[in-house]
């Protein structure tokens, strides 16, 4: 991981730790985001709240998920039931987002996910 050093209290920190404003989450807010330092909670001029959310998210886990979702969708170009395979696999994402997600419009997003698998799997086959 990146290590950096802050500008007020000259320690280093890792971006996985920051602390970022608790309305950071709040969907639709039109208040300024700000990351702060771990260690003296100084603001961090420098790093963005997207940036500490992938190093926070960006886990073994996560990547095997979504090598999982490449992996089926290149079996289905293969043995040509793409049509069966990519409403699944979209479905799946969905129920993957609305279990996983912490923001409530990621949730809603899993949702239409899953209403968009059944609609292409009643239109596709």
């Amino acid at each position: 991981m990146i290590d950096l050093k802050c500008d007020h209290c000259g320690e280093n920190y890792k971006l996985k730790n920051i602390r970022v404003d608790e309305h950071w989450n709040d969907s639709w807010s039109f208040e300024p985001v700000f990351c702060h330092c771990p260690h003296c909670d100084a603001i961090l001029k420098k790093v963005q709240p997207d940036a500490v959310d992938l190093a926070k998210n960006l886990t073994g886990k996560n990547i095997i998920a979504v090598g999982l979702f490449f992996g089926l969708w290149l079996l289905g170009l293969l043995t040509d039931t793409l049509t069966y395979i990519s409403p699944v696999t979209i479905g799946i994402f969905g129920l993957y987002r609305v279990k996983n997600a912490k923001l409530k419009d990621h949730k809603i997003i899993g949702w239409l996910l899953i209403t968009l698998s059944i609609f292409l799997l009643a239109w596709l086959n």
